[in-house]
């Protein structure tokens, strides 16, 4: 992931940006003034690190379960609101974290990676995540 103009960018008020719309923002994002953006709560929170934990002492328990070369541990975060409350939370987060914005194709996206694992912050545009969405959703 390389550093993008857009990681650069003054961090405004959290979604002061506001909705994209034919390739421009379209006025303030609706959400602009709220709070905060929804997280688990510490017991969700504890409850999924101990959960880490209780993985990680399961394979040092038995180092003949196959892990495969290629296996890969990704916990991802999925920022709320507009699209620029959301890019603006990755990019918060990605000074926070010390690491890079930038696009992954259609995805605003920041991690950081400890060998095969990750922790990822990913903004996907409204446009995007109608289009990809399963039907019946």
């Amino acid at each position: 992931m390389r550093e993008s103009g857009r990681a650069r960018l003054r961090l405004q008020a959290v979604g002061e940006r506001g909705e994209a719309g034919a390739g421009r923002w379209s006025g303030p994002c609706r959400q602009a003034g709220a709070d905060t953006v929804t997280d688990a709560g510490m017991v969700e929170r504890r409850e999924l690190v101990e959960g880490l934990r209780a993985l990680a002492r399961f394979l040092e328990a038995d180092p003949r379960l196959p892990v495969g070369q290629a296996a890969r541990v990704e916990l991802s975060y999925f920022p709320e609101g507009c699209d620029g409350r959301q890019e603006d939370e990755v990019i918060r987060l990605a000074r926070r974290m010390g690491t890079p914005a930038d696009w992954e194709g259609a995805l605003f996206v920041t991690e950081k990676r400890f060998g095969q694992v990750a922790y990822r912050v990913v903004s996907i545009p409204r446009a995007v995540g109608e289009r990809e969405r399963p039907t019946g959703w």
